[in-house]
């Protein structure tokens, strides 16, 4: 009696992260594995399918996004794909994976004028809905005021004091505008 073996379907595919950060065109998101009995470490043509394929591609092995794709997380927040992984005989495995998207920080310019004739020296600063300051500007000669903020959730933009150009009085002023 002669028993041979014979080439068993792949039984899984994993990802070495599920997780990928926001504002990277063609992000790698890493390395596809494929459990298989028989053919452990042997290389398989991979196909993507579902709902967020078409972002997507297998360059080597690893899941990226597509060079001309970059997500973000304030738009949406994770992908769903689904991976099959096809060995030499033709036996596949699929698997259906849910990529999240980190958020991270989105840097903003904000510019605008402080009006009461034009407010000189005014401190114009933009704010977090907790209050925290993201950044911080004085105004010039005509009121004008750009804040490099380092993320793009501020809620609040606040200007205190000044001296008013055109009377030279100094101002006691605190304006609050929301955006």
């Amino acid at each position: 009696i002669t028993v041979l073996d014979v080439n068993d379907a792949p039984t899984a595919i994993s990802l070495s992260s599920l997780a990928f950060d926001e504002n990277s065109a063609g992000a790698n998101l890493g390395a596809l594995t494929v459990t298989d009995e028989d053919l452990s470490g042997s290389s398989y043509t991979f196909s993507l399918s579902g709902v967020d394929a078409a972002s997507f591609e297998v360059v080597d092995g690893n899941l990226k996004l597509i060079d001309s794709v970059s997500a973000d997380y304030e738009t949406k927040d994770t992908y769903s794909v689904t991976v099959t992984a096809t060995d030499g005989d033709g036996n596949l495995v699929s698997q259906n994976l849910t990529l999240v998207v980190t958020n991270k920080n989105d840097p903003e310019t904000i510019t605008g004028t402080v009006v009461d004739g034009y407010v000189s020296g005014s401190t114009v600063k933009v704010l977090d809905a907790n209050g925290n300051v993201l950044g911080t500007a004085t105004t010039d000669s005509l009121g004008r005021y750009t804040i490099e903020a380092s993320d793009s959730i501020g809620s609040r933009i606040v200007a205190e004091g000044g001296v008013d150009t055109s009377t030279g009085e100094t101002i006691t002023i605190t304006l609050s505008a929301t955006k």
